[in-house]
């Protein structure tokens, strides 16, 4: 099976295209022919035991209940085979979701090869020292899924998808769902600065961090859109350069940047990026594998990250 070829539409997806033919493409024609099996292997054993017998069923349901003159027979038939063939649909489609599971843990090295030392793994530990930064919200559970790390100009950082969640009696609510992107400065931060939404007057009283203060910085548009907190105003300043803040300013524009926050603190750049879609998700098992406006949409993500880092200035 031949999938598209990929055309390159920005400066920054320059080289991928041969990269895509030489790496991925292949892997994703021999990924498209197993899923094109297993969905015929899964139709087939749908009509097989599922529908051929729950409408057999039914149809003896009907014949009864005509007989017999007790109509409700058919709704009550009807209704009780569902409640095994449902869970025995869901028990033969299993295959189907374990290869979306497989067409990431096959794809993803890939892609991440493309950019140089970076690796890809479906799960990652959870620094719990990481996760009581000022920049998370409360929780009780945390779990952490495709995690891309390594080093970026020398720079090491890692990118990883968390889902924070805190359990009620009878729902549990998340707290945090997005991406998480740390970046191990060169400099030890003395102090601690934290950027925020500018959640309007009230909100801003409600959230302000304890043992913080307010920073004004000089950008109006970035004063408008965000909030900076530390303890020591010259450090602050010094992170925060025009082209960091020209970045995020940017970044909280768009899908990926909703709610955006960050802090410095222990040599250490961390920021969150709200979101509720996964890195790279593959279609659906109705679909083609991996489509080539998904590549495109991760490229450009990927490319706001690596910007971002830019703008930053570190240097060894």
């Amino acid at each position: 099976m031949n999938l598209p070829l990929f055309v390159e539409e920005a400066d920054y997806e320059k080289g991928f295209a041969s990269h895509y033919d030489k790496e991925i493409r292949p892997a994703l024609e021999e990924l498209e022919s197993q899923r094109m099996a297993l969905l015929n292997t899964f139709k087939k054993k749908v009509l097989k035991f599922l529908i051929i017998p729950w409408t057999t069923i039914v149809f003896l349901g009907a014949l009864i209940a005509f007989k017999t003159g007790e109509s409700y027979l058919i709704t009550t038939v009807a209704y009780n085979s569902l409640l095994v063939f449902i869970p025995l649909a869901l028990y033969m489609s299993h295959p189907l979701w374990k290869y979306k599971v497989e067409v990431k843990s096959k794809i993803l090295p890939l892609i991440c090869s493309f950019f140089g030392q970076l690796t890809y793994k479906n799960k990652a530990e959870i620094d719990e020292s990481i996760l009581a930064l000022e920049i998370f919200p409360s929780y009780e559970t945390a779990s952490v899924e495709d995690s891309i790390e390594g080093n970026y100009k020398d720079l090491n950082l890692k990118i990883f998808e968390l889902i924070l969640k805190i359990h009620g009696r009878k729902k549990s609510r998340t707290t945090f769902q997005g991406l998480v992107l740390i970046v191990n400065h060169t400099k030890d931060f003395q102090a601690k600065t934290l950027v925020t939404r500018d959640l309007g007057g009230l909100g801003n009283w409600i959230e302000q961090p304890k043992g913080l203060e307010r920073i004004h910085l000089e950008d109006p548009d970035f004063e408008n859109r965000f909030e900076v907190h530390g303890n020591n105003q010259v450090e602050a300043r010094y992170l925060l350069t025009t082209a960091f803040m020209e970045r995020l300013l940017k970044l909280s524009q768009t899908p990926l940047g909703r709610g955006i926050r960050c802090e410095f603190v222990n040599k250490q750049v961390v920021l969150t990026l709200r979101s509720n879609k996964n890195i790279l998700e593959p279609n659906s098992v109705l679909q083609s594998t991996l489509s080539l406006k998904t590549l495109h949409l991760f490229l450009a993500q990927m490319n706001e990250i690596f910007s971002l880092i830019d703008a930053l200035k570190i240097q060894r």
